[in-house]
C-alpha cells in the first residue's frame, strides 16, 4: 500500500477552494490523467458518490463515497474500482487570512496484485505534487 500527504498554500479564500475541490465533474478539465468524472448520487449537502476514470498506462475506473464537511473537510472511501483494494483520503482546508488557504491532501492507495507497485506509488506519491499544482492553478485562475 502507498500513502502520501502534502500541503500547499493557495491564493484564494476557503470558499473558492471548496468550490473547486467539490466540483468533481470538472476534474477532467484540469487533471491531466483524468478522462471522466461523474456524480452518481447525492445525500444532501454532506454525501456524494462519484465515479472516475483515469488513464495511467491503462484505464482505471473507480467509484468513491465522499463525506463532506463544508468548507473545511472532505474524506473519501472506495466503493469499487478496477484493480483497487483501497483508496481512502481527503482534503483539509485551513483559512490563512488575507484570501489565502492551506490545503492538505492525503491518500492511502492499494491496488491489486496484478498492478505493478510502481503504478501504485505513482498514483499515491509521485503524481501528488502535480495534482496539487493543477488544483492550485485552477483555483487561483478562477479567483482572479
Amino acid at each position: 500500500m502507498a500513502w502520501a500527504e502534502r500541503s500547499i498554500e493557495i491564493d484564494a479564500g476557503l470558499e473558492r477552494v471548496w468550490q473547486v475541490i467539490t466540483d468533481f465533474e470538472a476534474y477532467p478539465e484540469f487533471l491531466a490523467d483524468m478522462q471522466e468524472a461523474r456524480i452518481d448520487s447525492r445525500e444532501g449537502e454532506t454525501g456524494v458518490r462519484a465515479s472516475f476514470e483515469l488513464q495511467i498506462l491503462k484505464r482505471i475506473r473507480y467509484t468513491l463515497d465522499f463525506s463532506l464537511a463544508p468548507p473545511e473537510r472532505m474524506d473519501w472511501t472506495l466503493v469499487k474500482g478496477d484493480f483497487m483494494k483501497r483508496n481512502e483520503g481527503g482534503w483539509r482546508l485551513q483559512a490563512l487570512g488575507e484570501g489565502r488557504t492551506r490545503a492538505t491532501y492525503r491518500i492511502a492507495l492499494a491496488l491489486g496484485a496484478i498492478v505493478p507497485e510502481s503504478i501504485t506509488n505513482r498514483l499515491a506519491a509521485e503524481q501528488l505534487p502535480s495534482t496539487l499544482e493543477a488544483f492550485k492553478r485552477r483555483i487561483e485562475r478562477a479567483a482572479t
